[in-house]
């Protein structure tokens, strides 16, 4: 294809289509450099979710920009998703495993073009679905510095996808994520009752900056469950918490074919960022207080059923049922 500006091939399509589908929004900025494809979403500028597929994911990468417009050796395409990802799963149905994908220019409209191959048909889609949104390459306010760092937590196994089925069960509506000093655990508040998670010791790499029994921060549980199906494939998961900014960085090789890249594929990285509310630095037994005294005024229990405030460290450290070694949770109910 002569008038492309870019032309890519990799023979892990079904890695593609996979985290492609797992971005609930539609509309996407892509950036394509050196390193390779950048899908950018924000989701009212408080959610930032950015996707890098290395250009090592490839077997044949080779960016050609028009330089009498940009001077960087970058592209910058904003688009709606859907019809790309529609492509790439009927694709993989059909258990097709190479594409290459070219992006041409007509008329100053960038068109991106998909071409499946196999050994017995070649298939092309091509879609020109180029849209204007104020989604930004870089966002200063999601920018996570090493100096303003409260969090660093990196888990050794992925058992988070586990936790979304005891949320859902549980109905949880908002999560604090707490360190006792000597690791890490999660409580879950519905309208009824506070759920306790305990993350063993051996399954973490914790450092924080945070005192004992202190809330790291808290999070609306609808707002981490609409990008739920990202967790489904991570390969090393951490956690970063700054002031206001909470980052879950995921890296992942989920079905991707190593035999076809230029070298074995570390991972595609994958950035999820919060907005935080103001809820840091918070002593335990502060929040659990203003937890219970929220579920009592609704007259939803009785002050019979739920942690009292001067006894919940102990049921903390009595109570709590760590993972077993198939991964599974096990949930105290406090009723």
């Amino acid at each position: 294809m002569d008038d492309y500006i870019f032309q890519a091939t990799t023979t892990s399509l079904n890695h593609l289509s996979s985290i492609l589908s797992s971005i609930p929004t539609t509309n996407v900025l892509l950036i394509i450099n050196q390193d390779g494809l950048i899908f950018i979403t924000e989701d009212f500028k408080t959610i930032r979710l950015e996707i890098l597929f290395s250009k090592e994911l490839f077997t044949e990468f080779k960016l050609k920009p028009n330089i009498e417009d940009n001077d960087e050796e970058e592209i910058k395409l904003n688009f709606e998703l859907k019809p790309i990802v529609e492509s790439l799963n009927i694709a993989s149905r059909e258990k097709i495993n190479q594409v290459s994908i070219y992006i041409k220019n007509v008329n100053n409209i960038n068109g991106i073009i998909l071409i499946y191959q196999d050994f017995k048909i070649v298939e092309k889609c091509e879609i020109f679905s180029i849209i204007d949104n104020d989604i930004e390459s870089f966002n200063p306010f999601f920018e996570i510095l090493d100096d303003n760092l409260l969090m660093d937590l990196e888990l050794k196994n992925n058992f988070i996808k586990d936790l979304f089925k005891e949320f859902k069960e549980f109905d949880i509506n908002y999560i604090h994520f707490y360190s006792n000093g000597n690791g890490f655990n999660l409580i879950g508040k519905n309208e009824s009752s506070l759920e306790i998670y305990k993350i063993p010791s051996n399954l973490i790499n914790f450092n924080s900056k945070i005192k004992n029994n202190k809330i790291l921060t808290s999070l609306k549980y609808n707002l981490l469950f609409k990008y739920h199906k990202i967790f489904k494939y991570v390969e090393s998961l951490k956690i970063l918490k700054t002031k206001r900014i909470l980052n879950f960085k995921i890296l992942s090789t989920y079905l991707c074919n190593n035999s076809g890249s230029k070298n074995d594929y570390t991972g595609t990285l994958i950035n999820l960022s919060f907005m935080l509310e103001d809820y840091q630095d918070l002593d335990i037994n502060e929040i659990i207080s203003n937890e219970i005294e929220s579920i009592e005024s609704n007259d939803i229990i009785s002050n019979d059923n739920v942690p009292q405030e001067d006894n919940f460290n102990n049921e903390l450290n009595e109570n709590l049922v760590e993972i077993n070694k198939e991964n599974e949770i096990d949930v105290p109910l406090f009723l």
